[in-house]
C-alpha cells in the first residue's frame, strides 16, 4: 500500500496528500484490499483564485487497489471527479460531481470483492447516487 501511495502522490502545494481512505487485510490468504484518493489536477494559484475561466477547479480520483501474496498492486477500478467552484459548466451543464469509494467487503477467502460506489452531483441541489460495485477474482 505504501509504495502506491509514494507513486500517486502529488507535489502541488495546493494539493492534498494522497491517502488510503479504508482497508481490508486479510492474513490468512495475504490479500490485502485499499481505497486510494489523490487530487491529481487544480486550476489557480491559491485556494480561491480565479483562473483563466474565471474559476478555480479541482480535480480528483478514488481507486480500488488489490495486492495478493506481496504482488505487484492491481487497479480495480478507479472514478475521477471535479469540482468548479461558482458556476455551471456550460459543456455539460453542472458544477461536476464528487465519486466516493467506501465500504469495502472481500468475501470467499478474497475472491469477490465488493465496495459501494457514491456519487454526489452539484446540479444546484446536490444528487447523490449509490450502487455497489463487484468484482471476482
Amino acid at each position: 500500500m505504501l509504495e502506491v501511495v509514494e507513486n500517486h502522490q502529488h507535489y502541488h502545494p495546493l494539493y492534498q496528500l494522497t491517502e488510503v481512505t479504508e482497508f481490508v487485510i486479510l492474513e490468512s490468504t495475504g490479500v490485502a484490499v485499499f481505497i486510494l484518493n489523490e487530487e491529481i489536477d487544480t486550476r489557480g494559484l491559491h485556494l480561491y483564485d480565479k483562473y483563466w475561466l474565471d474559476e478555480n477547479f479541482w480535480w480528483s480520483r478514488y481507486s480500488l487497489w488489490l495486492v495478493k501474496n506481496g504482488d505487484e498492486p492491481l487497479k480495480l477500478y478507479e472514478d475521477h471527479g471535479y469540482i468548479q467552484s461558482y458556476t455551471e459548466s456550460e459543456l455539460i451543464r453542472n458544477r461536476g460531481y464528487v465519486p466516493e469509494l467506501k465500504d469495502i467487503k472481500v468475501e470467499g477467502e478474497g475472491k469477490v470483492i465488493k465496495v459501494t460506489h457514491k456519487v454526489t452531483h452539484l446540479k444546484g441541489e446536490m444528487e447523490e447516487q449509490e450502487s455497489e460495485l463487484t468484482f471476482h477474482l
